[in-house]
């Protein structure tokens, strides 16, 4: 079963003008895929890729499912299971620490509270400081912040792995950094696909590159 297929993908920023149009994707486990486009064509891309946005035409499934067939409860339990997603606007519960927000992919699939933080723990000393843990979101650096992000896309091992522009507001040797985090973390069964327009390593061999 193929891990993403999108089929004639069309997405309007209005009534009239489009900011995709007749994009088609397949992807397996192991790929690595580059979309390139504008930072509107990458962000709505990302929302129809993670079923938050709705789809003017086309089709997006996962796994077999289509995301469009499900409700919204339905939808969220799925993107916990089988998409971990990351992007430069980060999500984060403000009012929860690091752990708290973390935890919540991992508790929503059963996990009880003592082994979802374990489990974080684990990850996250392999990577950063423990410490930033229990910092709430505002005390976080942009480079921690989208650690953090990395670190709660990849922690359901999930089959697909969307990754935003986590890297525009970086300098140079945080990308470094940060994609050397990536590379640690990266679960290898999962398809990548990357939406992204710049601090793109060498390093990275693309099944596919495209552009939006």
């Amino acid at each position: 079963m193929k891990t993403l297929q999108v089929c004639d993908l069309y997405c309007f920023r209005d009534g009239s003008s489009r900011l995709i149009h007749g994009f088609s994707l397949e992807a397996e486990a192991g790929d690595s895929i580059l979309i390139q486009g504008s930072d509107l064509q990458r962000k709505a891309m990302f929302e129809c890729l993670t079923g938050l946005r709705k789809l003017d035409k086309g089709q997006v499934l996962v796994c077999g499912q289509d995301l469009s067939k499900l409700c919204e409860k339905e939808l969220s339990r799925f993107r916990c299971q089988h998409i971990g997603a990351a992007y430069s606007e980060n999500g984060f519960v403000p009012e929860f620490s690091i752990m708290e927000n973390l935890c919540l992919p991992l508790i929503a699939l059963g996990k009880r509270e003592a082994e979802a933080k374990d489990h974080i723990r684990w990850l996250t000393q392999k990577v950063l400081s423990v410490d930033m843990l229990y910092r709430k979101p505002r005390h976080l650096s942009p480079f921690q912040l989208s650690a953090a992000a990395l670190l709660r896309a990849v922690s359901v091992e999930p089959e697909l792995l969307i990754l935003g522009d986590l890297f525009g507001g970086l300098d140079g040797r945080e990308r470094e950094r940060l994609w050397q985090l990536f590379f640690l973390l990266r679960p290898e069964h999962s398809a990548l696909v990357l939406l992204s327009g710049s601090g793109i390593p060498d390093a990275l061999h693309w099944t596919k590159k495209i552009a939006l």
